[in-house]
């Protein structure tokens, strides 16, 4: 489904370079001015607003024709309005990540990221198969506590296939959050493989850190993830510019036992965010039905704001 942006006025005062409120490598800086010149000009209350003025009616048909003949108009409106809220696969993230760069504002930066972590669940965790570690990182980074609690209940554990150390962090993640004592044993076992990424081997380390109750690893793990964590595969230059993964796992580790992050230096520089850092301390991003405006359908609002289970999102 194409993404159509709004071409209000707004719009066309955006600067050519913008000011930015973090000190970026280059190839970061042009891409939060890319953004920026697009898919991140709007606030989160406008985008939503743009997106609701959409004429949803050829969508709907395909939707209906091809997957569901016998929903109700009323579930198939909303079953597009949700792909059409959910801005693509790492839509939020890249928009909060941009606005966080440009504007500094935290607020907004955290709403955002609530809003990836949980249009992910309402897209994908229906699905028979959900095994997405890295949102659930994102989920814990915010303190998201309800999203969190919602990925241990839809995710598929434990994990068997796929990459052996993408595998050992999400079932390691899984493990420490249902206190699993078979996972736990396996990722102590784990010993991460010879051409691992040090993004990778340090997030491992710091899990297992977290399970032995070791604050020198669950430090030195950070430390690792954080030192690889520009060099790892993301496409996208707006993903290597904090690493909200390191950020969950300090709140995982914080979450099992404050005293595991007593080693954690929280005064690094990015990829570390330390004003994000210092505003998750204290603070939480709390959607609101407001948010999505007097035009989004409420049944929509409501499946973001209370993580329900309708089932128009399946």
């Amino acid at each position: 489904m194409p993404t159509r942006y709004c071409t209000c006025a707004k719009l066309a005062k955006v600067p050519e370079i913008m000011n930015l409120k973090m000190k970026l490598p280059a190839p970061a800086a042009k891409a939060v001015n890319d953004a920026m010149q697009s898919r991140a000009a709007l606030s989160l209350e406008q985008f939503l607003a743009d997106r609701m003025q959409w004429d949803a009616t050829e969508a709907m048909a395909n939707v209906r024709k091809h997957w569901h003949p016998d929903w109700p108009d009323e579930w198939l409106e909303l079953k597009v309005r949700l792909g059409s809220a959910s801005n693509s696969l790492l839509g939020w993230y890249h928009r909060g990540v941009a606005r966080r760069c440009t504007t500094g504002d935290l607020d907004e930066f955290g709403l955002s990221i609530q809003m990836q972590v949980r249009k992910h669940l309402l897209v994908y965790a229906g699905q028979s198969s959900y095994i997405d570690v890295w949102e659930s990182l994102r989920a814990l980074a915010i303190r998201d506590q309800e999203a969190v609690r919602r990925y241990i209940e839809d995710a598929s554990f434990p994990l068997k296939d796929g990459d052996p150390d993408v595998r050992a962090i999400y079932n390691g993640v899984q493990a420490i959050l249902r206190s699993d004592k078979a996972q736990l044993d396996a990722l102590q076992k784990k010993k991460p493989s010879a051409k691992s990424p040090a993004w990778l081997t340090g997030t491992i380390r710091c899990l297992q850190g977290i399970s032995a109750r070791d604050p020198f690893h669950v430090a030195s793990g950070i430390n690792q993830h954080l030192d690889g964590f520009r060099r790892s595969g993301a496409a996208d230059p707006l993903e290597k510019i904090i690493s909200l993964e390191a950020h969950g796992l300090y709140r995982l580790a914080e979450q099992i036992d404050p005293k595991l992050v007593k080693e954690v230096d929280i005064t690094r520089d990015l990829p570390w965010d330390q004003e994000f850092h210092a505003w998750s301390t204290n603070s939480r991003p709390r959607l609101a039905i407001e948010h999505f405006g007097p035009k989004c359908p409420r049944p929509l609002a409501e499946a973001f704001v209370h993580l329900g289970r309708p089932e128009w999102a399946r």
